[in-house]
């Protein structure tokens, strides 16, 4: 699993939680902040978009990527770094 890859399946979350909301996301990448810039796109999707993620690639995700420890949107580059963090650090134990 690559940070692409990751980037990739957060990218689908993110247009497929907004597609079942009635809602478009275009030009979604690496760059994006996904919460707080998508319409209508918020913290709880977030979550929603982190189990879409886990259930796709069977990986380890943080209960929201989409944002940093202190509450803050992140981009879907930083989020994938993150996953990729952590099933670094789950596969070296």
């Amino acid at each position: 699993m690559t940070q692409a890859d990751i980037e990739s399946a957060l990218v689908r979350a993110v247009e497929e939680i907004q597609a079942a909301s009635g809602r478009t996301a275009t030009g979604l990448g690496s760059s994006t902040k996904p919460v707080g810039s998508l319409d209508g796109f918020d913290s709880l999707n977030g979550i929603e978009a982190a189990v879409l993620v886990e259930a796709v690639l069977g990986c380890t995700v943080p209960e929201n990527p989409l944002m940093d420890d202190y509450g803050r949107p992140v981009t879907i580059a930083h989020a994938a770094a993150k996953i990729l963090a952590v099933n670094r650090e789950t596969t070296s134990d």
